[in-house]
């Protein structure tokens, strides 16, 4: 089965790893194997006819893990089928359900030293030399507007007049059948 481990920390600054897998739902993982009947039940679908996937996993709190095992990802797919299980038996009577700690056995590092994190509405590391940054790049924008507006022009070449046709109409052979020729002036 293939995980992925991500890293994550909290807005208080708990680190977690959270590791997480996805398993394609089938007729066999929505019957309680407790009160199996033996029943046909049809592949779940959504309601646009797609195959349903269950997003399932744990995380453990200041560990990093190397390398989830089987047996944690296992639980975890257990925990969420069963309560997946109960959710469709009422799906009007939904609510949240709280899964249980087990000891891990997966291969785990102790984390790095942790980075502060800023509490909410201070000012973070780095911020103030942003802006000083900003301030100078409009500065120097503004200084180079200035310039372009006040640095004196060469005079720019006037273009030739460039030479324009008429059509004269002519009467050559007679009223009924005039001709007409380009003539140009400068």
């Amino acid at each position: 089965m293939q995980s992925t481990v991500i890293d994550a920390r909290t807005r208080g600054g708990r680190q977690l790893t959270i590791v997480y897998a996805t398993h394609l739902l089938t007729a066999a993982d929505l019957v309680d194997p407790a009160t199996a009947t033996g029943e046909l039940i049809p592949e779940p679908r959504d309601e646009h006819n797609r195959p349903l996937r269950l997003i399932y996993g744990f995380a453990s709190p200041n560990t990093w893990i190397s390398e989830p095992a089987e047996a944690d990802l296992s639980a975890a797919r257990e925990t969420a089928l069963t309560t997946y299980r109960r959710f469709l038996t009422d799906e009007e009577r939904v609510s949240v359900v709280s899964s249980h700690q087990y000891p891990l056995r997966s291969r785990t590092i102790d984390p790095p030293t942790p980075v502060p994190v800023p509490q909410e509405g201070t000012v973070g590391p780095g911020r103030p030399a942003r802006l000083a940054g900003a301030a100078v790049v409009v500065a120097g924008l503004a200084v180079i507007a200035v310039a372009i507006s006040v640095w004196p022009r060469s005079p720019v070449p006037v273009p030739p007049v460039c030479p324009s046709v008429t059509t004269v109409a002519s009467q050559s052979s007679g009223p009924a059948s005039p001709s007409i020729s380009p003539s140009s002036t400068c």
